[in-house]
Formats: structure tokens, sequence, C-alpha cells
């Protein structure tokens, strides 16, 4: 017992020491009304594109079928990478229906981009432990370019993280999704 309260309080302590912030990944669905709020707290700043923003359909699993908003995005400073969260939200009942945390950096923090993805994947593994997950990896090598893709699927949500390396794209991110 003792040893999994030291494993939990190190999963949630070493993206701090690491990165100066926890994230806090919405992993139960939210009303959107409080997003706002939410974002406040982690000190988002509100970002609104004047385009619209689709999504493909093979993106993000759970989304297909809905008409989506143009999502609510909050940029954050989440040192030393550029980053934000996006929160799609479905026509016209305003349900929540991916959130979509992204951290951009380049060539000279790839390190800190690995170190990212390997610690927001131990986080997710040890949140969503008890709801049974079934967990695919998969990696991907081009000529200029690696990516890697985890993906859990649980019996209330999809979670997806990848990283992209390489060929002017160095980028974590993680999207979160609801069946």
């Amino acid at each position: 017992m003792v040893n999994r309260v030291l494993a939990v309080l190190l999963l949630n302590l070493l993206p701090i020491l690491c990165f100066g912030q926890q994230v806090d990944f919405m992993f139960e669905r939210k009303p959107l009304s409080i997003v706002d709020s939410l974002e406040a707290k982690a000190g988002g700043k509100t970002f609104n594109y004047n385009y619209q923003i689709s999504l493909a359909k093979d993106y993000v699993s759970g989304i297909s079928g809905f008409q989506l908003a143009n999502p609510k995005v909050y940029i954050r400073d989440f040192n030393p990478f550029n980053g934000n969260a996006s929160y799609f939200f479905s026509l016209p009942d305003s349900t929540l229906r991916l959130v979509e945390y992204n951290w951009g950096g380049n060539k000279q923090n790839e390190d800190e981009l690995r170190k990212l993805f390997n610690n927001n994947k131990e986080f997710i593994a040890a949140q969503i432990q008890n709801q049974h997950p079934q967990f695919k990896e998969t990696n991907t090598s081009e000529d200029d370019w690696v990516g890697f893709n985890d993906n859990w699927e649980t019996d209330k949500m999809y979670i997806n993280q990848f990283i992209i390396l390489g060929a002017g794209t160095y980028r974590v991110r993680v999207n979160i999704s609801w069946k």
C-alpha cells in the first residue's frame, strides 16, 4: 500500500519537477460552462480563431457524427514549451466531446519533449488503471521525422497521445474524448 501511495505521489510530482507544472488532464467529461473557470485557474488565456476549425473523421475516436463548433482555445505557458488546451463541443447541445492538449517545441528542446511524452504516458496510465484500459502503442519513422503514438480505451473514453519530432515539427499532443 505504501509503495502504491509513493508511486502515485511520484507520478503527480514528476511532471511538476521536470516542467514546472502539472497538466490537470480532464479524464471525466465536465460541462462546457465550467471550462472558463478551469482555465482561469490554470492560467489559460483565451484565443479565438477567425476561421472555421474542423477535424478529420479519423483524427480522434468518438467524435464522428457530431457537428462541432469552433473550439474554445486557451493559450498556456507550458515552460519551456508553447502550448494550448482546446475544448471541442457539439452543436446544438454544447456537450464537450474532445479536449486537446498541445505542447510545441523545437529541435533544441527535443529531449524535453521526449521526457514530457514519457511522463504523460506514465501519468495517464496511473490515473486510469482502475478503468482497465486497452492500450496500443505504435511508432512511425520517415527519412526526416519520427512519431510515437499511445492509445488507451476504457468503457468511458478514448485517450490518444502522440509526438512528432523532425521535419520542422516538434510537438506532443494528448487528446481525450468520451464515448
